[in-house]
């Protein structure tokens, strides 16, 4: 069975909270915090990007 789109998303925010609660030694839920804040910030990235390229 394919998974939705937003399990897709659950699975990845999941598994990177994992990797940042080992790494930085936190709780799940500041790992999740984290994950949520480096997704926004790549998501905005993005955007500014492809605004920069068209003008260009």
């Amino acid at each position: 069975m394919k998974s939705t789109p937003v399990e897709q998303l659950f699975y990845e925010f999941d598994e990177t909270a994992q990797i940042l609660q080992s790494e930085l030694s936190c709780t799940y839920l500041d790992a999740l915090g984290e994950t949520g804040e480096n997704f926004f910030k790549a998501k905005s990235c993005r955007r500014k990007s492809v605004k920069y390229r068209r003008k260009g």
